[in-house]
């Protein structure tokens, strides 16, 4: 990594240098466990995607743009959740419903191969994320040819664009790549964002109806 992308990274301000060397050993085991968390998955029949987003600009300091990304992220796995699970709120269907790990980033230079806009939206903040699907319930098809078919469903409000690959062999080490993020002094763990969300942290249908 360039000393002037480092550079960029530390002056985010999130956490400072002496803080970074004592976590960084607590996040790699953190980024390990997310990893078998997704190989144990897979190992029962799920399949695991890769997906990475871009988004449109995004207002204010990065914390305030990562809560936007959550944000967005958020409202397209609901999306996804209701397209695979009929009923998503019930204990008997709730187990299907798909899985997301999500974690920011930033490219690093030396192999930036995005186009231009990519590199200087956001200063090329963007989320990688795994996602964990299963094929038994109302969406069959896998999630890279659903979200290719589906695109105007997913590339809304303030997400630009979407890729979706399957992960074939070794999703411990794409998952690493994924969170390769909190690697960076300019992440944290509570950058991370894991959906969904327990049925219990959900909003009642009355509440949301008022």
């Amino acid at each position: 990594m360039s000393t002037s992308w480092n550079r960029k990274c530390t002056s985010y301000g999130l956490i400072d240098s002496a803080e970074y060397t004592t976590e960084i050993s607590s996040r790699l085991d953190l980024l390990n466990a997310y990893g078998d968390w997704v190989a144990n998955w897979v190992q029962q029949g799920w399949d695991a995607y890769l997906v990475t987003f871009m988004f449109h600009n995004l207002s204010g300091p990065i914390n305030s743009q990562i809560t936007q990304m959550h944000q967005e992220v958020t409202t397209l796995f609901t999306k996804l959740i209701t397209r695979m699970v009929r009923k998503p709120r019930s204990s008997v269907w709730a187990p299907y419903r798909p899985k997301g790990v999500f974690i920011p980033d930033l490219p690093v230079v030396k192999r930036i191969k995005t186009p231009l806009k990519d590199a200087i939206s956001n200063n090329g903040l963007h989320m990688h994320g795994i996602v964990l699907a299963n094929r038994w319930c109302r969406l069959t098809d896998p999630l890279d040819i659903h979200f290719s078919e589906k695109r105007r469903t997913y590339v809304a409000g303030k997400i630009r664009s979407i890729d979706v690959a399957p992960i074939t062999k070794r999703p411990e080490y794409t998952t690493e790549y994924a969170g390769k993020g909190l690697k960076r002094p300019c992440f944290n763990p509570d950058h991370v964002l894991i959906l969904p969300r327990a049925l219990s942290e959900l909003p009642d249908n009355d509440n949301r109806a008022r």
